[in-house]
């Protein structure tokens, strides 16, 4: 595994190395820019851009003839260039592959001789050259918010005296102000201070300085600058933590207290003993039964990024191990002081007057979502994730969601089974929404057609791939905690090989079914079972019937639907893919993909939380409509049940993909996402074997393999006229006038051997709708005629000539 991580790294810092140097070939061949739309439309001058001269096509946009702005390391060598298309309409792009964390630009010159340099970082071109243009000072362009705190970080270290100021976008319109949060973070980790625009009365759109710049003056913009310069940096707060006012808690012949150094024990006969970093207790947590008491903690990590935990209290009442391994993992620093750790806890156990409802799950709670960190679209009662018991969540962010749908996003265009992985990652949350049940699709393959590569991108939504994907390779409890731990969400299981082929089908009809085992409390008592509401992605060479198979089981069509295999492979000799982009090779692309995938990942996963509890109330209407038509276009006249459940799951991962195509997060166009889905369907309804009753076929294909394989060696003479000796008789065979053979089959044969697996009346009702079997008169399914051969009138069913005809096994 160690390996293995490591070749993976080595593998990303060759790409990135090799893009740095195709970066400096293009730079170095581009032409100074002397003027260009994006400039003029922006109102700011170029300083020292250029424009591409290099036929250069990034995820479907030509960037030749676009501008260029150049993004530098801390030595000031080139990692990878920003293009502007001239095309207004068209997004901006990266070169693919390379390292744009703490890359920048600047504008104008860092003086660091003596007195303290201002330095103004922000996140655009644009802005930049405005609050440039406004006010002299050198200033630094981050290209995104996720950006800032490594731009940050390098400047600091490079300017330890320098006055940082963030000239932050105001993403006001947006359900998270990003960019303002992002800045504060940034700014609270390297000492710095925040500017927001200050906006006329008259704006309705504008979110940076450069859009403030078309109702103020120059002078304007620089006082709102220069005003965010003169402010103490205890001005800036995060999460609510005010680092300037200490708080304190009498205990024993002591006090706690917490100051902007951390949290200290003072007595006067001891002095000061230094507990933690500043730690806040936040609330007393308990459920909506008074039960599962907690403690809602809230601290900041030396990078300056806020943390919040809800821990329940159970873990205190021991050693305390646990609470401190996960408090340090999480950026705390403790005292390894003996007495201070004992003191930790005791603090931890503080009252305190303000109360939370802790939840053990994560999801929809009413109309609140609830995440590891945060608790989206709550309003009045705080609600948190608290559970002493629940596998680490994986959710986690880098980047920014913009990051993601210029590259990840931008990836899927053309490629059917990416986009439909890319829309099903944004479709569990919409499941309780409308009231669907869980599901599974099952990406079917051979090795190495790009399946695991399509996990990742769709495992980018909301954490990072290599932490995020699961593999099936667990027990049936892990299972459970796994799929508990990704309620409302989605659980991505790779390698379908690896689980014991007599678990499969018991697995799958667990995951879909959203419940676990009964079992029994310490008092004996049944315990409530665990519950989920998930969509699963799996993917594997083998699919769920073939890994039955070899335990000797067979798959169910309550089992393959519920776990829907689709063909991986695109169909255009590519593997999983139908448009490489540019790309030389399905390998290039692939390579391509995953690096993106391990960039930005997890901030458009949240982003779209934020935009679906807004919406929560009118979703189904918005929804439904969506999925009928859906179902109407792409499912046959007169198919059955389980092929319309099936597709009610694609419809509803075409409805979630064409909803994050309208929210601005994938970069689609309008129907692209149904396109996909329908293209996936049709594939999945192909391999399945057409809109029929899928069990019903699956009797077909038993009932006529087994004449197939017995007519000759099991079934005698109607007659007795042959001489063939017949060894284990399932029946007899006769000729009818005509030529047309009917197949006599003996009671007992029929139901163990001809419908093993299936309930003999119902297998018998269905061969006699479909004019196989001949029933006698009355109702009864057998006849008992005279067989010469037997020497009297046995119980038989009789297989007509129709077992022969296309349009049922087939």
């Amino acid at each position: 595994m160690r390996d293995k991580a490591e070749r993976r790294a080595n593998q990303k810092r060759i790409a990135q190395e090799q893009a740095a140097t195709r970066a400096l070939t293009i730079w170095e061949d581009a032409a100074p820019c002397e003027a260009f739309a994006y400039l003029d439309r922006k109102h700011v001058a170029s300083y020292g851009l250029r424009i591409c001269q290099t036929d250069l096509p990034i995820c479907g946009v030509q960037c030749k003839g676009a501008l260029i702005v150049p993004a530098f390391d801390a030595g000031g060598k080139i990692q990878t260039l920003q293009f502007i298309p001239a095309d207004p309409g068209a997004d901006k792009r990266f070169l693919p592959s390379a390292n744009k964390s703490g890359a920048s630009f600047l504008i104008g010159r860092i003086e660091d001789k003596g007195t303290l340099p201002v330095v103004v970082i922000v996140e655009g071109y644009a802005t930049g050259a405005t609050v440039h243009a406004a006010t002299g000072y050198p200033v630094i362009v981050a290209f995104d918010a996720g950006n800032l705190l490594e731009v940050a970080r390098m400047v600091r270290d490079r300017y330890p005296n320098a006055v940082i100021c963030f000239a932050a976008d105001d993403d006001r319109f947006k359900e998270r102000n990003t960019g303002k949060e992002k800045a504060i973070e940034a700014a609270h980790a390297v000492g710095g201070v925040v500017a927001l625009p200050k906006w006329h009365e008259q704006d309705t759109r504008g979110t940076d300085f450069n859009d403030a710049a078309e109702w103020l003056s120059m002078d304007d913009i620089k006082a709102t600058i220069d005003a965010a310069i003169s402010q103490p940096q205890e001005v800036i707060e995060a999460g609510g933590m005010d680092a300037a006012q200490p708080s304190t808690y009498q205990y024993g012949g002591g006090t706690f207290e917490v100051r902007k150094e951390g949290v200290y024990y003072c007595e006067d006969s001891r002095g000061d003993l230094f507990i933690c970093s500043p730690l806040r207790v936040v609330a007393s947590t308990r459920d909506g039964k008074s039960s599962d008491w907690g403690a809602l903690l809230e601290w900041h990590d030396r990078d300056g990024i806020r943390h919040q935990w809800a821990m329940p209290m159970e873990l205190l009442q021991g050693d305390g191990n646990d609470v401190r391994r996960e408090l340090v993992r999480q950026g705390m620093q403790i005292s390894t002081d003996r007495r201070a750790r004992d003191l930790l806890s005791a603090y931890l156990q503080l009252p305190v007057d303000h109360r939370a409802r802790c939840v053990d799950r994560m999801g929809w709670d009413a109309s609140v979502y609830v995440t590891p960190s945060e608790s989206i679209g709550q309003e009045g009662e705080i609600v948190v994730f608290q559970n002493a018991h629940a596998l680490e969540p994986a959710l986690s962010i880098a980047g920014t969601p913009e990051e993601w749908r210029q590259t990840v996003g931008a990836y899927a265009v053309g490629n059917s089974r990416l986009m439909f992985s890319l829309s099903a990652a944004f479709a569990p949350p919409l499941l309780d929404v409308l009231g669907e049940d869980s599901g599974a699709v099952h990406l079917k393959g051979s090795s190495s057609c790009g399946k695991t590569t399509i996990l990742k991108a769709a495992a980018s939504v909301w954490g990072s791939p290599n932490e995020y994907i699961r593999l099936w390779r667990a027990t049936a409890n892990g299972l459970e905690g796994m799929a508990a731990l990704h309620n409302d969400g989605l659980l991505i299981l790779d390698e379908l090989s690896q689980i014991e082929p007599k678990d499969a089908g018991e697995a799958a009809y667990m995951l879909a079914n959203g419940q676990g085992k009964v079992r029994s409390s310490r008092t004996g008592t049944a315990r409530a079972p665990t519950k989920w509401r998930l969509l699963v992605l799996s993917a594997g060479e083998e699919s769920l019937s073939a890994m039955m198979a070899k335990a000797g089981k067979k798959a169910n069509a309550g089992q393959e639907i519920r776990l829907a295999d689709l063909d991986a492979d695109a169909g255009c000799g590519m593997g999983a893919f139908g448009n490489l982009h540019g790309y030389e090779s399905p390998e290039g692309f692939a390579t391509a993909l995953k690096d993106a995938s391990s960039r930005y990942y997890g901030a458009v996963g949240v982003e779209w939380l934020h935009i679906i509890v807004k919406l929560r109330t009118n979703l189904a209407k918005i929804l439904k409509g969506g999925i009928a038509d859906f179902i109407v276009e792409n499912v046959p006249k007169g198919a059955q049940g389980q092929v319309i459940r099936v597709a009610r799951r694609f419809a509803l991962i075409a409805m979630a993909g064409e909803l994050a195509t309208q929210s601005g997060l994938t970069g689609w166009g309008k129907g692209d996402a149904i396109d996909a889905a329908a293209t996936c369907f049709r594939s999945w309804l192909d391999n399945y074997g057409g809109a029929g009753n899928r069990e019903e076929r699956a009797l077909f294909e038993q009932v006529r393999g087994f004449i197939e394989a017995h007519g000759e060696s099991r079934f005698e003479d109607f007659h007795g006229e042959s001489n063939r000796t017949v060894y284990n008789r399932a029946g007899f065979v006769r000729v009818k006038e005509g030529g047309d053979r009917q197949y006599l089959v003996l009671s007992d044969p029929f139901k163990k051997e001809v419908c093993a697996g299936f309930d003999p009346k119902w297998a018998a009702k269905v061969l006699i709708a479909a004019g196989w079997i001949e029933p006698e008169g009355g109702g009864r399914s057998t006849q008992k005629p005279r067989i010469p051969a037997a020497g009297g009138s046995p119980r038989v069913y009789v297989l007509t000539n129709s077992i022969w005809e296309d349009g049922h096994a087939n």
